[in-house]
């Protein structure tokens, strides 16, 4: 369908009295609150919207910003643009009018988000709004180059700030001191740069995983695998120490047997791997692996908890219905103290700082007593 530009009966025109861009933008309001996209939630791309109304790509990409500045879009590189009270769903909040720019959020992945992403992408709008900044959306969808590529286009347009929550962050680290040559203030989430100075917020991890341990331990256990299926980062790194010390702490020998920190071996090497080591528990790099392994096993005639505990990190919304022992982070606080601390470092010059928040242990179905503690 196309738009015709006339002034016939409230049709936008490019009059004497409008922009081009301001007729486009006023008649796509009236479209958006006649709730032609409230099924989706998703408004026409800049593509789009050239041919429906015969624009140029850089009209349409100015009537796209107005409407995100205004709060009534937020856009998602590679997804589209979508209205706010759309995504709004306990997740984005009442964006408002940004009178000093516009931060770009970038996340490792979008598709089928879940609780630690949606509070996020919360906490940053709370503190953007708050503060009068609007906000973008970008995804690598886990891929280091696609990462990369989004930070030459922030140095190229020159964002206004950046926050990061990276695949790569070492792979990727002379994006980030592109970034700061070019005056473009970035905050990492979750994961550190320990090869270029940086502002960080992240959960305290190896606390966190040795929390986790001393759970597992306190239950009996001895025999503790340790599983992760990504290659490493600072946060794997840390919740791998986090889990060494608490075996050191309880005196608990250290077996690089039943311990796999990037690439675990193949599911089906997996019961042998327990029966030979007898091993009661299982502690996950993070809830999605830990659910795989957990559905892999029962299949495999292993009862949770009864022949093996399991752990993850995270706290998803699919570990809550599954049963899963967890870590929970507290992602709304990261996303909102992130956007205070890249705020600071726009406004203020303020020095780098890494801050660290707790995480609570969420202890639910899939961790017991191991077999010779409950008498089975």
């Amino acid at each position: 369908m196309s738009y015709k530009i006339s002034t016939e009966e409230g049709n936008v025109l490019n009059s004497g009295s409008y922009t081009k861009h301001e007729c486009v933008k006023n008649d796509l309001l009236k479209r958006i609150d006649s709730g032609e996209f409230s099924d989706s939630g998703k408004v026409p791309s800049e593509n789009e919207l050239c041919r429906e109304y015969s624009i140029s790509i850089i009209t349409a990409r100015k009537v796209l910003g107005d409407l995100t500045y205004t709060g009534r879009i937020v856009r998602i590189r590679g997804k589209g643009s979508f209205l706010t009270e759309h995504l709004d769903a306990h997740v984005i909040n009442n964006a408002v009018r940004s009178s000093k720019g516009i931060i770009s959020l970038i996340l490792n992945s979008y598709d089928k988000p879940d609780k630690p992403i949606m509070e996020i992408i919360r906490g940053v709008q709370k503190t953007l709004s708050r503060r009068g900044y609007a906000m973008t959306i970008e995804c690598s969808n886990r891929n280091a180059k696609t990462e990369a590529e989004i930070l030459e286009r922030i140095v190229h347009d020159k964002a206004e700030g950046v926050l990061v929550f990276s695949t790569d962050p070492e792979g990727n680290v002379s994006h980030f001191i592109s970034l700061d040559e070019a005056g473009i203030p970035f905050v990492m989430l979750d994961r550190d740069l320990k090869s270029y100075p940086c502002t960080m917020v992240a959960s305290y991890n190896f606390d966190g995983m040795y929390k986790m341990t001393e759970h597992l331990i306190g239950l009996g256990h001895r025999n503790i695998a340790y599983l992760a299926n990504e290659l490493p980062t600072s946060v794997h790194e840390d919740r791998f120490s986090g889990y060494q010390m608490a075996l050191m702490r309880h005196k608990i020998e250290f077996n690089e047997k039943i311990c796999f920190t990037d690439i675990c071996p193949q599911k089906h090497l997996l019961p042998d791997l327990i029966r030979e080591n007898k091993i009661s528990a299982i502690i996950c790099i993070n809830d999605h692996f830990a659910l795989e392994i957990f559905d892999y096993l029962r299949k495999q005639g292993f009862f949770i908890p009864e022949d093996v505990s399991i752990t993850g990190f995270d706290d998803m919304t699919t570990a809550e219905f599954a049963g899963l022992t967890t870590a929970r982070q507290k992602f709304c606080d990261i996303g909102a103290l992130a956007a205070e601390r890249l705020l600071d470092l726009i406004e203020k010059k303020a020095n780098h700082s890494h801050t660290l928040l707790p995480v609570d242990i969420i202890v639910r179905e899939s961790t017991g007593a191991p077999k010779e503690q409950s008498g089975d």
